[in-house]
């Protein structure tokens, strides 16, 4: 990314909410339900306003920092060492969460949509389309998403609303679910469906001011958690608990569901392939960012032939899971604890460079 370049609000709200959505278009919504049975829609939106709250405490730490990212911090306030370690930690959650999405998008394409292809042909197609994007740019991609999350959501759209006949009250009661208990536990401690918004810890150098980030952040977040627990709940409406949390590819099961006339039920294959244009950008800012991120760490002059190392690391990455069993356990890891990646970790980061910054000032 250019020192030079500046990214509109627009741009990146729609980047941070389509990462978010692509978790709910593999799995999220299915992980609520096996998580908090009937009430998984109650825990999206707990842990979305958990969410907002802990973003409100982070940007209030980290705008303190004019123009500064996570890795500028960490060198501000602890050094060249600190630099490094956050840099690395933070490539490190990065290019795991990518590899994840990768691997899980590429098992249950090949097992449901494409039956018969191998794995492999279908992870080189995902991949040389997402190492397209990563190599044209995090501009390219911003404006990209642009494009792709109205589309995405005007597909998402017609699958609830189609699915409006199958809808039952029945299917979200008892409302409480495990518990109320149970339902903020899993909400606060044992969810991580919004951890792609720490991303903006990366961008803040190429927003405008102070005022641009709360907007981008604030908007893009808030609209994610929305999204997410109208398509939670909708879901549930539609099936049963106790199915809801073995579907894989949830929405694509809706839309199997669909009974309207020949041509909505043909509608799954047009579905999948702009659901895929999220999956690749998924992939490809996992590339793209932990390229730029390993970069600045370590003060190389290029990014882009990082690019292709750092897709071949996803890549050999995504295939050490020997089976779809262990590929669904990774995954709901990930969901249940990438809190840690964020917001802990940077919320730990940043107090403790506040500290420290603000008795340098007062020395």
């Amino acid at each position: 990314m250019s020192e030079r370049n500046e990214y509109g609000t627009w741009g990146l709200v729609s980047l941070i909410i389509t990462l978010i959505i692509t978790k709910v278009l593999i799995s999220s919504p299915s992980f609520y339900a096996k998580q908090s049975a009937s009430a998984g829609w109650l825990e999206v939106m707990i842990s979305g306003i958990f969410e907002i709250f802990m973003l409100f405490l982070v940007l209030r730490l980290v705008l303190n920092f004019e123009k500064m990212d996570l890795v500028d911090i960490a060198e501000c306030a602890f050094g060249r060492i600190g630099k490094i370690i956050v840099g690395v930690l933070s490539v490190a959650a990065v290019v795991i969460s990518a590899s994840a999405v990768f691997r899980c998008f590429c098992e249950l394409i090949r097992n449901t949509v494409i039956r018969g292809i191998s794995y492999d042909d279908v992870s080189f197609f995902i991949l040389a389309a997402s190492l397209a994007g990563a190599y044209l740019g995090v501009r390219k991609q911003v404006n990209l998403s642009g494009l792709i999350l109205p589309i995405l959501l005007v597909a998402v759209a017609i699958i609830l609303l189609i699915n409006v006949p199958r809808y039952s009250i029945t299917n979200i009661l008892p409302i409480s679910g495990v518990g109320v208990r149970g339902i903020i536990k899993n909400a606060l401690l044992k969810n991580a469906s919004f951890y792609e918004i720490g991303i903006i810890l990366f961008f803040l150098p190429y927003l405008k001011d102070k005022t641009s980030v709360k907007k981008t952040s604030f908007t893009a977040l808030s609209v994610s958690v929305i999204l997410s627990s109208i398509i939670a709940l909708q879901y549930q409406l539609a099936v049963p608990y106790e199915a809801a949390g073995s579907f894989s590819l949830p929405l694509y099961q809706m839309t199997r569901m669909i009974k309207a006339g020949t041509f909505f039920q043909r509608i799954e294959p047009l579905n999948i392939f702009i659901w895929s244009g999220a999956m690749y950008l998924y992939v490809g800012i996992g590339i793209r960012m932990s390229a730029h991120i390993y970069k600045k760490t370590f003060s190389i002059s290029e990014t882009r032939p990082m690019v292709f190392v750092f897709a071949l690391l996803i890549t050999l990455l995504a295939l050490i899971p020997g089976s779809e069993t262990n590929v669904e356990r990774i995954y709901d890891f990930i969901l249940t604890y990438g809190y840690v990646a964020y917001p802990l970790l940077p919320l730990l980061i940043l107090i403790s460079a506040s500290m420290i910054y603000t008795r340098k000032k007062e020395v």
